[in-house]
């Protein structure tokens, strides 16, 4: 059988479609029908049956064990209890959140997950500083619940800081085959000039945050903005929230010609329900800046992912260019 890190990223699709479609049979679901939505750190797709619509999870082997799975559903829970409107999970005929499940042509047996679909759209392109400080009010929010959070008995999420977030979960920032010896050179400096302005700055109270609220995980419905994919949450500082979404937006303000403008309805709207960290601008630029390195190492780590090698040198240019910029700063 060929590898599956040779196999076209459509095959890759079909093959996880069929696991998706025999695993469904774990929910009592009536004539469900499957459609693949993305494949990139989980293999997503939408389930229609005669009992709604849902969100479908073959999650990426090796990235979470149960007991954190189970975690971030337990604490989806959580903030439905506090009244967000956030993805609730489905029950199997067993009563449980996740199955797993196998094929002899997909790699490694899967953890499956079922949500019910959260409706909304997205303004990933062209969003407007109305949508940026909508983002800001669900963010404080979140951020507030992520505080009042007590950990139940069992409870299992990564501690985001600077070694797991370079060095964990999200892949190896020393293990990018295609870097130059240059370049290696310049990320370690990057890194060691994080980490004092790191000690530098008052530490915040860590809590549990979404870690991955860019525009493609924020939905806009009824005037409000709602988050999806809770895929990365873990513990760590809201200043890493912060700057994800800021680097997210500062992305867009730059194609859409509109600068500053997106960021500051953000932050704006963050200031409108809850109190910003102070040194803020010295958190965003280095939070913002170990962002774009993640997401290099991210690129690295997924080479299961046919499709994100096309992104590779691009990502890499612009991160290379941001590390050059921050270390001369």
């Amino acid at each position: 059988m060929k590898p599956w890190t040779e196999l076209a990223q459509r095959t890759q699709v079909a093959r996880l479609a069929r696991l998706a479609r025999e695993a469904l049979g774990s929910w009592a679901l009536t004539q469900p029908t499957l459609k693949p939505l993305g494949h990139g750190e989980n293999a997503t797709f939408r389930v229609d049956a005669r009992e709604g619509r849902f969100l479908l999870r073959v999650h990426r082997h090796g990235y979470h064990s149960d007991a954190a799975i189970r975690s971030e559903l337990a604490f989806l829970g959580f903030l439905r209890d506090l009244g967000h409107d956030v993805p609730t999970p489905i029950p199997t005929r067993n009563g449980d959140l996740l199955v797993h499940h196998g094929r002899e042509d997909v790699p490694h047996t899967r953890r499956v997950t079922l949500l019910r679909w959260q409706t909304g759209r997205m303004h990933y392109n062209r969003p407007k500083p109305p949508q940026a400080r909508r983002v800001g009010v669900l963010m404080a929010g979140l951020h507030a619940a992520g505080e009042l959070f007590e950990p139940p008995a069992g409870f299992e999420r990564p501690p985001l800081d600077l070694d797991h977030i370079l060095r964990g979960g999200f892949g190896n920032i020393d293990a990018i085959p295609w870097l130059t010896d240059e370049q290696r050179q310049l990320i370690a400096a990057t890194e060691a000039t994080l980490r004092g302005q790191l000690a530098s700055l008052p530490p915040l109270a860590p809590r549990v945050i979404h870690a991955d609220l860019h525009l493609g995980n924020i939905l806009f419905e009824d005037g409000r903005a709602k988050a999806i994919d809770f895929d990365d949450m873990g513990v760590g500082t809201p200043a890493l929230d912060i700057a994800t979404t800021w680097n997210s937006l500062r992305f867009r303000e730059a194609t859409e010609g509109e600068p500053g403008a997106l960021c500051a309805a953000f932050l704006d709207g963050y200031a409108s329900v809850g109190s910003l960290p102070d040194h803020l601008d010295e958190r965003i630029a280095v939070w913002a800046m170990v962002r774009e390195m993640t997401i290099l190492a991210w690129l690295a780590d997924r080479i299961d992912v046919a499709d994100l090698v096309e992104h590779r040198a691009p990502v890499t240019e612009r991160v290379i260019t941001r590390c050059r910029t921050f270390v001369a700063a």
